[in-house]
């Protein structure tokens, strides 16, 4: 949040939690006395800096309420997962939530660890998008197989227009669509090189995946 250790001690967690995830921070700590043998987590939950930005967290609550030393809840925060963000997109798409929601909330959490990439869904002829990510897009749709960009070289090598500075890798994981549906792509710009590790590849697979299942259940709802 932006403030030093003792400027914190005293202080109520719910002064830094967003609003929208006050509910899921207030629950953790009440579901932690209910259940004093039993982790409470994750959730995700976004704290406020003092600047007013949003930064998402995951959250787990232990009861310590009987230990004598330390008397009460003890809170885990740790940086956002992909996993957490994934669960929450899975849920999403059991509730009915329209595609365009499910497709962010997989963006978002894609942001998470150990992916930690911006992430963004590029449909051929349907996004706006630089020509040249077009055809990489339009190749995996075609092929399957996904295409990675380990370094600034290979990077340029695309011939894109533009690249923001801190980008060093660009990862595009093919996004299986109905019959008939234009070539669809997870397209995720990372700030680090390199090519993706097995267990990153295994989070952005399942993105891709939640994003495919919304959309041929949108297919089926639409043609009755």
């Amino acid at each position: 949040v932006g403030l030093s250790a003792p400027s914190l001690i005293g202080r109520s967690v719910l002064e830094f939690v967003s609003a929208e995830s006050a509910w899921a921070y207030a629950a953790s700590v009440a579901l932690a006395t209910d259940y004093p043998d039993v982790p409470m987590g994750p959730l995700r939950v976004g704290f406020l800096d003092v600047h007013g930005d949003t930064h998402d967290a995951d959250l787990w609550a232990s009861n310590r309420l009987a230990d004598p030393v330390v008397g009460g809840i003890v809170c885990l925060v740790s940086e956002q997962t992909t996993a957490s963000g994934l669960a929450e997109a899975v849920a999403a798409v059991a509730e009915g939530t329209p595609v365009d929601e499910v497709v962010a909330r997989v963006e978002r959490a894609m942001a998470g660890h150990p992916v930690v990439a911006e992430a963004t869904i590029v449909v051929a002829g349907e996004t706006p998008a630089d020509p040249a990510l077009v055809r990489v897009v339009e190749q995996v749709g075609r092929t399957g197989v996904r295409e990675l960009f380990g370094d600034r070289e290979a990077i340029a090598q695309l011939g894109l227009a533009s690249v923001a500075d801190h980008v060093r890798a660009l990862w595009v994981e093919p996004v299986p669509g109905p019959a008939g549906a234009p070539p669809t792509a997870l397209v995720l710009w990372r700030r680090r090189p390199g090519n993706p590790s097995p267990n990153q590849l295994r989070s952005i697979f399942q993105g891709a995946a939640i994003i495919e299942i919304v959309r041929r259940l949108a297919v089926d709802r639409a043609s009755g």
